[in-house]
Parts: C-alpha cells; sequence; structure tokens
C-alpha cells in the first residue's frame, strides 16, 4: 500500500501566514483631540457649563471604565448640544465620543450610528475637505477593522488619508499613521503591490522625523517584510524583518516577546529558501524568546513548534520533528483536552512522524485517536475520516496485518465513491490500496477488479485532460 509523502505537517492549529504585528491602536476619546482642534471659547453660561461638566464627567468615566455613567453624561451633552446654533462643533465633538464609548464596548452598531451621526453633520457644516473630517473617518475605519469588514475599512483610511495630507501636509505623524493604516488594510486583503509603497512612504517620513518611536517603525517593516515575501522578493523580506528585529531589540532586549513574530516571520523565510540551518537558528532563537516570557504550557508556543517540527520534517530529520511535536501535542491536549475537535490533526501528525520512523504501535495509537475524534467532531461519512482510515490501514498494512486492513481501506473507498461519486479522480489511490490489500490477503481475483476500475479511472482523466 503506497504512503502519502507529504513535503510539511499540517498545521495543528489556525494560524496565519506569519506572524503579523497588528497597529497597537487605542481607542481615542475624542473630546481631548476636538477641543484642542476647535479652540472652543471660555463659557459663562449655565448650559454651556453643563455641557462642559457633562462631557468631563464622560471622559472620566470612560477613562475609569464605568461605561455605565459615562454613558449616561455622554449623553447628556448629547442632548444639551442639540440645541445648541446648528454647525456647533460642540455637538460633534459629543457624538463622536458617544460612539467612542460605544466602540469601546464592542456596541458595534451603536457606534456606527453615532460616528456616522458625526459624520454627516461635519460634511454638512464644514464642507467635504474639513479636517475633523478625517478623525471620524479615521474612527468608523477602525471600527470596520475591528469587525473584519476590511474594504470598509479600506474606503475609509483612504479617504482620510486624503483629508489629513491636504490639511496637514505629508509628512506629518497624523498623515504617517494613516499611511500605516491603509497599508494594512491593502496587505490583509491581498493588495500588496499597493501596500508596498505605503508602507515605504511612512517609513520616510519616520526616517525624516527625529524621535520618531522605534517600535513604531520595526512594527512597520516587519509587515513591509511580508509584503515582499509575497511579493516573491525574499531579499528585501529578509532585510525587513532583520532590520526590525535589531530595532526592537535596541529598544526592549533580545528576550522581549515583540521578537516572536519578526523572528518566526524570518524563520520561516529561511526555511522557504531550503535555508535550513539559519530557519533552525531562528526558530531556536524564538522559542528562547518564548522561554522567557510564558509558562512552559502555554500556547504561545504552538506555532513555533508547528513550525521547528516541519522544518525538521522537511530534512527527513524524523526523530527531531516527532521530539518537537510531542511538546505541541501536550501543550494542545492540555489547553483542548483530548477530545476537542481540533486534537484530531494533532494525533494524525503526531502519527505520521511515528510512521515515517517505523513506530508502527505507536502511529497506529495515534491514527485510531484521531479517527474517533473526527468520527464524533464530522460524522462517520466525511473525506476527513477517509483519509484517517486510510492513514490507519497502512499502518496496519506495515505491520503485516492486512486481514485488519481490508475492511478499514474498504470503507474509505466505499465513503469516497458515496461523497465524490464512482468517477472522481481522488478515489484512484484508495482503489489501489484495496486492491493490493486483497493480494495480500489471497483475493486476488477481485484484486483484479478494483485494479482495472482504478487503470479505467486514469485513461478517462488522461483523455480529459
Amino acid at each position: 500500500m503506497s504512503r502519502r509523502d507529504t513535503q510539511r505537517l499540517r498545521p495543528a492549529c489556525s494560524v496565519p501566514d506569519g506572524f503579523l504585528c497588528a497597529p497597537q491602536r487605542t481607542l481615542r476619546l475624542c473630546v481631548i483631540f476636538y477641543l484642542c482642534l476647535c479652540a472652543l471659547p471660555c463659557l459663562a453660561q449655565p448650559r454651556q457649563l453643563t455641557y462642559e461638566s457633562a462631557m468631563a464627567a464622560g471622559a472620566q468615566a470612560f477613562r475609569e471604565n464605568r461605561f455605565a455613567e459615562a454613558e449616561k453624561s455622554l449623553k447628556e451633552a448629547v442632548e444639551i448640544s442639540s440645541k445648541y446654533p446648528r454647525g456647533d462643533d460642540r455637538h460633534i465633538t459629543a457624538l463622536v465620543n458617544l460612539g467612542a464609548l460605544y466602540h469601546k464596548q464592542q456596541r458595534w452598531k451603536d457606534a456606527e450610528f453615532q460616528y456616522q451621526r458625526a459624520l454627516i453633520l461635519q460634511q454638512t457644516t464644514h464642507g467635504s475637505d474639513y479636517p475633523g473630517l478625517a478623525v471620524t473617518l479615521d474612527n468608523i475605519a477602525n471600527l470596520y477593522l475591528q469587525q473584519g469588514r476590511h474594504a470598509e475599512a479600506e474606503e475609509h483610511f483612504a479617504r482620510a488619508l486624503r483629508i489629513a495630507e491636504k490639511a496637514l501636509g505629508p509628512e506629518h505623524a497624523g498623515v504617517t499613521q494613516l499611511l500605516v493604516s491603509l497599508a494594512d488594510m491593502k496587505r490583509v486583503q491581498g493588495k500588496f503591490t499597493q501596500a508596498e509603497p505605503l508602507y515605504r512612504s511612512a517609513l520616510a517620513n519616520w526616517e525624516k522625523s527625529q524621535g520618531s518611536d522605534p517600535l513604531d517603525i520595526a512594527r512597520v517593516l516587519n509587515n513591509l517584510g511580508t509584503v515582499y515575501r509575497a511579493l516573491d522578493d525574499p531579499t528585501q523580506a529578509e532585510l525587513m524583518f532583520t532590520r526590525a528585529i535589531s530595532l526592537d531589540e535596541r529598544a526592549l532586549g533580545r528576550l522581549h516577546m515583540r521578537l516572536l513574530g519578526s523572528l518566526n516571520n524570518l524563520a520561516e523565510l529561511y526555511q522557504s529558501l531550503a535555508r535550513y540551518v539559519e530557519a533552525e537558528q531562528t526558530y531556536r532563537r524564538a522559542l528562547e524568546v518564548a522561554d522567557s516570557n510564558y509558562d512552559p504550557e502555554d500556547p504561545a508556543f504552538v506555532p513555533l513548534l508547528n513550525n521547528l517540527s516541519a522544518l525538521y520534517h522537511e530534512q527527513a530529520k524524523y526523530a527531531e520533528a516527532e521530539q518537537a511535536y510531542a511538546r505541541l501535542v501536550g501543550i494542545r491536549r492540555k489547553q483542548l483536552g483530548p477530545d476537542h475537535a481540533e486534537m484530531a490533526l494533532v494525533f494524525n501528525n503526531l502519527g505520521g512522524l511515528q510512521h515515517r520512523q517505523g513506530k508502527f504501535a505507536e502511529a497506529e495509537v495515534a491514527y485510531r485517536r484521531a479517527l474517533a475524534v473526527d468520527e464524533r467532531a464530522l460524522g462517520s461519512e466525511h473525506l476527513t475520516v477517509a483519509k484517517d482510515l486510510d492513514d490507519l490501514a497502512t499502518v496496519l498494512s506495515d505491520q503485516d496485518r492486512y486481514a485488519e486492513a481490508e475492511p478499514v481501506v474498504r470503507r474509505a473507498m466505499e465513503m469516497r465513491q458515496k461523497l465524490l461519486g464512482p468517477q472522481h479522480a481522488d478515489l484512484i489511490p484508495t482503489l489501489e490500496n484495496y486492491a493490493a490489500v486483497l493480494h495480500r490477503v489471497g483475493k486476488s481475483d477481485r484484486a483484479k477488479t478494483y485494479e482495472a476500475y482504478a487503470r479505467d479511472l486514469r485513461t478517462l482523466y488522461k483523455k480529459s485532460k
């Protein structure tokens, strides 16, 4: 029976392609921005003082996470300011800050409603190029970002950037942050050629500015590295990752947890280039950082251990791969429990490594665990279950236990026939495996029938190409 020869372990958990440093955005209570921007006059009338006291109380409660009190005060400010003459920016300020409060609480619809009210008032009062619009648009864009509404977030970041560049100039700090935000949105949508010049412009601004935060620069360098890797420019990708690592090390020390993202990205790059020694050294360095910041069984180790195990697997260093992966298994088992649906893939990967080393009994145990978990999670008839059955049948055959393997591989074959149809290309390997087992158990006449079935399918697919 043929054994599938995979080049890389399947990921044991949902891990993005590379660690991406997300923008370290903090939600801003926009009253501070607007008070600075609008240069409000000194107010003496009781109603105006009530507005100011409501806003101040709302801001204080917001900072202290007393959200119910903050909402009450900000609603009072909205109500009071709604009676001011049309065009008074204090009403807009109150709406934006009430939206910011809902945003902080992840009350998405409420936040969007208040932000949009403010946006409409700003546009009708001040026109479409009003600088204050950039702040509201930025808030709305971040709201969409947190909901995964990337296309809408991109649209609002782009508009905020155009307004801010016109009002503040192309090198202003606020413009630079909007460049980064827009680049991030382009990147997460796979628009890498559009993201690259935006990141470059942001870096150029920071290089001209004294006092730029090196951590901001390191984050953008790391994300730009992922862009270059996606654009198949490994030289530039390596340069960006190494510069990001260097800046983070100088600012925070060589064992700070922020280094994990860039180190993992650099190691993955080396691995993709078959620079295995450098990849292993970099993964080991990332594990050293993780060891210094997390408990030994923290889930933060999972992607690193998975990648290191895959690196050894690619080099046919199966013992080393199993050692790294066994630690991952222990972490995931503790994190999820042995019967969790995600454990099926973990057990299957472990079984594959043991199988490669000829540890057939151990591999059989792991494959049976994977099968049991998948059957509970997916039901008795699923293509993933059929794949588990294939693996189990293979390891049984490798132990000359063909009588036990026969019903297992037959079940996998019949399952694929039912789920895919009798003429699907994916049936061919299963038919050939079943025929091989039938020969071994003395059922050669029947085996020839399935060999012919497989040949017919191969002929059919050759003609269709």
